[in-house]
């Protein structure tokens, strides 16, 4: 009986020292808030673990973005070296990370056993300055956070990062959810490897960054499809309200007209005042109103962009036409059948804006009121299905190579109704 007893005991201890070791493994560590610990001169990483056991299992709707430029420079040097995972570097004083034209950008700081944290700076900048870190003050570590244009971000996309010191690797960290964190660390299992804490200033002696966005599901669309591979711009980095000049820039670089977004605004598109609510502005079917390049900026209807791609082409080689009143089908059957795609107005993500809360008012110096749809949105569209249109949306970048957005028939519908079936097309003669 006794023996019984011990060897039940036995079993017992086995099973939890086994299940304790399984804790263990690939744990990380979820990267402080700045704003609440910037001032308390913390190394970040120093709380917050949480285990991911190998045995939790997901189903990956994440994927790496590549192409983010990262470089570093060693103390008392002036070259910058592309910065790999296999490096073995020391006394690095400066980090440089740059995401050019990419749906998302990074916020990141370093820490000096001088200073302490630095001012975080952007990836969105390039310049001479732009790098995390002083020039012979050695890194002792790094803090990342993900942004896009509205805000930091953690739902759609999250950086991993951790450094390398003199004992291995520390574990990994992130500005992310916690869940989606662990998913994508135990999805990608060549992010398991290391698992030192972070709870001590250490040499750096390697840095590894990843970024992931999380998979647009898209819209597949079915075997009747008919889509038309047009060249894609996005938006939101540089022309955050400019969807009518990017979607018309889309359409002109299609017939391979060369023309950039800068170029179009600056020397094609009219542009007149930011409208004050209620009060004096522009009118939108003569000038866009503000400026698109602006948070600020509003927008413009059909005619001003056909006025502004008239400029633009040969009046010998191509005919712009603005059209109102067509329905969709007719649009479909009369272009895109004909591989001519159609800049179309209607709202974002083709939500309802028919109630009057969407809108904003204002007069024009002429005494015409202006009621103006605060969703308005401006697309490109290239094709259609049996229950989807699809579209080149501005606002919308897919990592997976695929340049269009699918919306269901009847949102679309609604959608352009409520612009009130504005569209341009250009068509060669």
């Amino acid at each position: 009986m006794r023996k019984g007893v011990i060897l039940l005991w036995a079993v017992f201890i086995c099973i939890f020292a086994a299940g304790c070791a399984k804790t263990n493994e690939g744990t990380f560590c979820i990267g402080n808030n700045w704003i609440e610990n910037a001032s308390n001169g913390k190394v970040n990483g120093t709380a917050g673990f949480e285990s991911a056991t190998k045995n939790i299992t997901f189903i990956s709707d994440w994927v790496e973005c590549k192409d983010v430029v990262q470089k570093y420079r060693v103390a008392g040097s002036k070259e910058w070296k592309n910065l790999t995972s296999e490096d073995y570097i020391s006394n690095i004083d400066g980090l440089f990370l740059y995401t050019y034209d990419k749906p998302y950008y990074l916020k990141y700081r370093c820490f000096t056993e001088k200073y302490g944290w630095l001012e975080p700076v952007s990836s969105l900048e390039n310049g001479e300055y732009d790098y995390a870190g002083l020039p012979g003050e050695t890194i002792k570590d790094i803090d990342i956070e993900i942004w896009d244009h509205k805000g930091k971000v953690d739902d759609k996309y999250i950086v991993l990062y951790r450094i390398k010191t003199d004992r291995g690797w520390l574990d990994w960290r992130s500005s992310g959810q916690n869940t989606l964190t662990r998913q994508i660390v135990n999805d990608n299992r060549d992010l398991n490897a290391g698992g030192l804490s972070n709870v001590e200033l250490r040499n750096v002696n390697g840095i590894e960054i990843r970024v992931f966005e999380k998979i647009d599901n898209g819209v597949v669309p079915d075997e009747t499809a008919k889509i038309i591979d047009a060249p894609y711009i996005y938006q939101n980095f540089k022309y955050p309200n400019g969807c009518e000049s990017v979607s018309a820039v889309m359409a002109l670089n299609y017939w391979g007209i060369d023309i950039t977004v800068d170029s179009f605004i600056d020397k094609y598109l009219s542009k007149g005042n930011t409208p004050i609510i209620n009060g004096i502005g522009p009118d939108p079917d003569v000038v866009y109103c503000g400026d698109p390049r602006l948070q600020s900026g509003w927008g413009c209807n059909s005619p001003v962009i056909a006025k502004a791609i008239k400029k633009t082409v040969s009046p010998l080689k191509y005919e712009v036409n603005n059209t109102y009143g067509k329905t969709l089908v007719e649009l479909c059957e009369q272009y895109i059948d004909k591989d001519i795609p159609v800049i179309i107005w209607a709202t974002v993500g083709m939500v309802d804006s028919s109630n009057d809360s969407y809108y904003a008012e204002w007069v024009t110096e002429n005494g015409k009121n202006i009621r103006y749809n605060r969703k308005l949105h401006c697309l490109l569209l290239v094709g259609y299905d049996k229950e989807y249109y699809f579209f080149n949306d501005p606002m919308k970048m897919h990592t997976n190579g695929t340049k269009y957005t699918g919306y269901k028939r009847t949102a679309v519908e609604k959608a352009y109704n409520i612009l009130g079936k504005q569209s341009v097309v250009i068509i060669p003669k």
